[in-house]
């Protein structure tokens, strides 16, 4: 009956914990060398890199990205070596490339330029979608977008408590405006 405040964690409670790939985009001319094939060349490539870096994963995200490669019927391939940075994302070697996928303070970490890439980020996470990116030898290669659909109960639930005059507060480990726009 003192109840004054309730905190939600995003990722199950709020959403159905079920992220999926929404978007993969290859960044202008610099995927292009990865790998010669017909349509969807950059794209596929990139989420190839991915995928083989993701591979092991037990990350939602990590195996959204790699439940996306099988649905588009691209063979991750085996990395030499895979390493996890927590809060980060993750690094390793495909194809005898250095792979980064993660997010912006990874590749920020690494000394990599992402400032030409921030309007398109900031959109996809104003659409609630958490951004990954694909580094390879040292240059951004590609953006993917992952959604995690919001559950219709918790909507609901959400309105009950605050119906109730309780102050609702969620917890993710999500960047700001992806949970804001949640």
């Amino acid at each position: 009956q003192r109840l004054q405040v309730i905190v939600l964690d995003k990722t199950g409670t709020v959403t159905s914990g079920q992220p999926a790939v929404t978007d993969v985009i290859a960044w202008p001319t610099t995927a292009r060398d990865l790998y010669h094939s017909e349509s969807n060349l950059e794209a596929d490539a990139v989420l190839r890199l991915a995928a083989g870096i993701e591979s092991g994963s037990e990350h939602p995200i990590g195996q959204a990205i790699v439940a996306a490669a099988r649905a588009r019927r691209i063979d991750a391939p085996v990395p030499e070596y895979v390493e996890a940075i927590p809060g980060y994302g993750a690094r390793g070697r495909v194809d005898g490339r250095q792979v980064y996928v993660g997010n912006t303070r990874l590749m920020e970490r690494e000394g990599l330029d992402i400032e030409a890439i921030r309007d398109i980020a900031e959109s996809l996470q104003k659409q609630a979608k958490t951004v990954i990116l694909v580094a390879a030898d040292e240059r951004l290669v590609g953006i993917l977008a992952v959604a995690d659909v919001i559950k219709l109960d918790a909507l609901e639930a959400v309105r009950r408590l605050q119906h109730m005059g309780l102050q609702l507060m969620m917890i993710t480990g999500d960047n700001a405006r992806t949970a804001q726009a949640v």
